[in-house]
């Protein structure tokens, strides 16, 4: 069985959220240069049907937070 790959994987939490789901990727576990990139690097179909997403730095809780708005 072919294992994932990381970006594989955060674009597939991607996909699987709903519009005002929020999901928070620990900084000690991804990259946010990573997080930031995959809408425009993997998620092109999607966006082109709409879908956003927006993320900020969370440093209080040491995470990036991924919100869909739409």
């Amino acid at each position: 069985m072919e294992q994932k790959s990381q970006r594989q994987f955060i674009a597939e939490q991607f996909r699987n959220m709903k519009v005002g789901d929020v999901i928070q990727f620990p900084l000690s576990d991804y990259n946010p240069s990573t997080i930031r990139a995959t809408p425009s690097s993997s998620l092109l179909k999607e966006m082109s049907e709409g879908w956003k997403w927006r993320t900020r730095a969370n440093l209080p809780n040491k995470s990036i937070d991924v919100m869909r708005i739409s």
